[in-house]
């Protein structure tokens, strides 16, 4: 028996014993000392049991004044070679541990470090990335850091895979912290952003720089991992070439490309929605476009989407194309299309409360955003901002359908090459000149200007940096010389443009005035002194229709139209007469005239006929 023999307490066999007995049953090994009181020095016995605790769990105690080691030297394959081990911890393969009073404490049953700090540089937000050995490989995370360094929020990085529970987060907390401490200066510093597009002078995808993407887990990260190169360039421009003999086609090609210009030049955001009878190609156009920049079928979404989920996206994408197919997929839903439209066309999300009080974050983008269907966005009764906001092409993008065919199957292996290049090519033309992309815009609205002086200005200035992109891709990715990429640009601009509407046949007015005037063609024999079928709706003379005011208002808000609204516009255009009454600086929409039939002064609204 030891007390017996207390000399061999030392022997490393009795340690050992002891070591054993004091974890497994503390309660003997407390008897055993007792009995060895006065025999041996129990300080020195416990260090020396303590020591040999850790050494069963490959721990190791620091000794005052001592370096800790490098991690590399306990996990020889750990990500981050520079990282040292924090005081009063220990790590290997069994994962970390602590000695402590009541003996040694496991906060976690496989290894973890710390990998990298990442800055938002949008929001200025910081978050960590954590890294931990499980199932024969390294495994990364990352959260925020008040997730990562709170015992209570830690827990849900359980769905991670990382061991943690209530039990040991607090611990696990407690050695993340000293390890962030003890290498304060060795923790890498990225960048990050959690949208795609410009970021300073970066972009992504293409000219990344050190900007890395962060996205929340979900419906993103499947999104940006679209953004992603297949194929290669040389195969790609082979399966594109043939749909830019297609001006339509090829004008949507062009508006990808474009994007990024938009930013550069301050525009606003636009709209391009081809549309026309099935089969025509709309969406193997679409597709083709999307391919520049990555996997159209990852990167494109449908009609068939919450205004949220497109808001999202949008602000997800930023300065790359939004593509939305299938515009009939939501019927005859006018009102969601329409808040969509000015939705998009803001370029800034919905203001949304914090949970934690005040405002999120805003979502912002600015895009041009690519959509199909077999029906316009617009009605005849739709305001002009709609149609200022949408660049609408009826026909058929691609004729051939064997052409349309080729592109469904060459995009699903040719993607994401060209729009990288492009922008790379971008940025050094523009290192060297910063004003060039703002100096050929202006030279090219100007000639659309002196072209068709009847156009919107707003689809003027949409069409001319869509020529840019044309333009600039033409060089730069499919190989033509100056001159002859001008000139095909502008004949794609003069093909499209001559098919878009005049600056006056979008007036509201003007669209408001000819809905009345055929309204009234159809209704004529109710103007008559006997009306039809014992109705009167006014009566008329050879210069003005005389409405009564609630046959006036119901008639054009039939047609979608803003009565009020039409009135102003009408009454400054000559197109409605008004009066003033004595004494009064004030312009009245309805004017008293003699009614023959009813044999008194009435009040109508009267309408001024123009000559044919």
């Amino acid at each position: 028996m030891l007390p017996e023999f207390p000399e061999r307490a030392w022997e490393p066999e009795c340690i050992g014993a002891l070591a054993v007995l004091k974890e497994k049953d503390p309660a003997e090994f407390g008897k055993i000392r007792g009995e060895l009181k006065g025999k041996v020095n129990l300080n020195d016995l416990d260090r020396a049991v303590k020591k040999q605790i850790m050494e069963n769990h490959k721990l190791h105690i620091v000794e005052p004044g001592e370096k800790p080691p490098l991690l590399e030297e306990i996990l020889p394959d750990i990500p981050l070679k520079e990282l040292r081990r924090p005081y009063k911890w220990s790590l290997n393969e069994n994962g970390i541990w602590q000695d402590t009073k009541n003996g040694p404490v496991c906060a976690c049953a496989v290894p973890v470090i710390l990998t990298k700090r990442l800055h938002n540089v949008d929001t200025g937000e910081e978050k960590v990335e954590l890294g931990f050995y499980r199932d024969d490989r390294w495994q990364y995370v990352i959260s925020s850091r008040s997730t990562v360094f709170n015992r209570n929020s830690i827990i849900q990085l359980t769905n991670k895979s990382l061991p943690v529970s209530s039990e040991n987060s607090r611990d696990l907390v407690r050695y993340l912290s000293d390890l962030e401490r003890e290498n304060l200066s060795t923790l890498p510093l990225d960048k990050s952003t959690n949208h795609m597009g410009w970021v300073g002078n970066n972009f992504m995808p293409g000219a990344e720089g050190n900007i890395v993407l962060d996205v929340e887990e979900g419906g993103t990260v499947a999104v940006a991992h679209g953004y992603r190169e297949s194929g290669n360039l040389k195969d790609w421009i082979a399966a594109i070439k043939p749909i830019r003999e297609y001006p339509l086609a090829r004008f949507m090609l062009a508006a990808s490309f474009a994007t990024p210009l938009l930013k550069l030049l301050g525009q606003r955001v636009f709209i391009i929605h081809s549309w026309g009878p099935s089969r025509s190609g709309k969406t193997a156009a679409l597709k083709a476009a999307l391919s520049v920049w990555g996997d159209p079928e990852d990167t494109m979404t449908s009609f068939n989407a919450t205004k949220v989920a497109l808001e999202r996206l949008a602000a997800f994408y930023q300065d790359l194309p939004l593509g939305i197919d299938e515009r009939q997929v939501v019927g005859d839903k006018q009102g969601f299309i329409e808040s969509l439209v000015y939705m998009l066309g803001t370029g800034k999300g919905k203001g949304r409360g914090s949970k934690g009080g005040g405002l999120q974050h805003w979502n912002y983008w600015r895009t041009i955003v690519l959509t199909t269907g077999e029906e316009p966005l617009s009605t005849g009764s739709s305001t002009a901002g709609i149609k200022t906001r949408a660049m609408e092409l009826y026909g058929k993008p691609i004729t051939n359908e064997e052409v349309a065919g080729q592109i469904h199957q060459d995009m699903r292996a040719h993607f994401g090459t060209a729009g990288p290049q492009w922008i790379r090519r971008l940025i050094t033309e523009l290192a060297g000149d910063n004003s060039m992309v703002a100096d050929d815009h202006k030279l090219i609205e100007d000639k659309l200007k002196e072209w068709h002086k009847d156009k919107i200005a707003s689809h003027r200035a949409a069409m001319a940096l869509v020529v840019l992109g044309d333009f600039y891709s033409s060089q730069w990715v499919f190989g033509l010389e100056k001159a002859e990429a001008l000139k095909q640009a502008m004949a794609m601009a003069e093909t499209i443009l001559s098919q878009m509407e005049s600056a006056k046949e979008n007036e509201d007015s003007t669209r408001a005035y000819e809905y009345l005037m055929s309204w009234f063609d159809v209704n004529s024999s109710y103007f008559s002194e006997k009306g039809f079928m014992n109705q009167r709706y006014g009566m008329v003379d050879s210069r003005y229709v005389y409405m009564f005011p609630t046959v006036f208002d119901k008639a054009l808000e039939d047609g979608g139209f803003n009565t009020f609204r039409i009135q102003k516009d009408w009454a400054e255009n000559g197109l409605l007469l008004t009066e003033t009454r004595n004494g009064e600086n004030k312009r009245r929409f309805k004017v008293r005239k003699f009614d023959r039939v009813a044999g008194k002064q009435t009040y109508f609204n009267a309408v001024k006929l123009l000559d044919e």
